[in-house]
């Protein structure tokens, strides 16, 4: 026993005697842990975890590998003139889904403007991940027109923002510029690993105008995810 505490105050004063050294040496050992923690929670998100969708052995990303014929080192999105007519057309998947980024939305709520992330979603998409509604419904035919106000909320932006209200489902929520309706919300385990900076809160049709659909545009838009 004392052999051990005169090794440890031997250890304490060698410390003491090199301090900058020590404390290097604490920084280096703590920026290993917090990189090792942040890789294995990608790794965990990406590789590990199931998918939070059903049948997901059966989903397929589709994407770009090059854009004007110059190689991309990692896949990227892909244009809407390409996925309406080249991709939409395909007949070796049973269903596709897509979904475009959008601005955010700015909700009027509780006197001030909050954003939302936002993205526009394809008709199938929802049936093509096996996603539910938690309460209300998701997207129809019908709600696929320019004119159309329907939003479909994520379960955090539901409890965070809008008070986990039961009956929210019919509720206008007013905007920066207009008001949108709920219709529906997502379960809560349902994330969409699409942006960078987290998963969508606020949910839109996606309507496509005539030049998302001209393969003589130009300045295509490579930012749709395609499933």
């Amino acid at each position: 026993m004392e052999l051990r505490l005169t090794d440890m105050k031997t250890a304490l004063r060698g410390l003491r005697s090199s301090m900058g050294t020590t404390l290097l040496a604490f920084v280096i050992l703590a920026v290993t842990i917090a990189a090792g923690t942040i890789t294995f929670s990608v790794v965990d998100a990406v590789a590990i975890r199931p998918l939070p969708f059903a049948a997901p052995d059966e989903l397929v990303a589709v994407s770009r590998t090059s854009i004007g014929g110059v190689a991309s080192p990692a896949p990227i999105g892909v244009s809407s003139q390409d996925y309406y007519n080249a991709i939409e057309p395909m007949t070796v998947f049973s269903t596709l889904g897509a979904t475009r980024v959008n601005p955010s939305l700015r909700f009027q709520l509780g006197g001030a403007l909050v954003s939302a992330r936002t993205v526009a979603v394809t008709s199938a998409l929802f049936a093509t991940l096996g996603v539910h509604p938690a309460i209300g419904r998701l997207f129809q035919p019908t709600d696929f027109v320019p004119t159309s106000d329907a939003l479909v909320v994520s379960d955090d932006f539901w409890t965070t923002r809008l008070g986990r209200d039961p009956a929210v489902v019919g509720t206008r929520v007013p905007l920066a510029d207009g008001a949108r309706e709920v219709i529906g919300v997502l379960p809560a385990d349902v994330t969409f690993p699409i942006q960078a900076t987290g998963s969508p809160e606020a949910f839109v049709p996606y309507v496509p105008t005539a030049t998302d659909r001209d393969l003589s545009s130009h300045g295509r838009n490579c930012a749709m995810s395609v499933v």
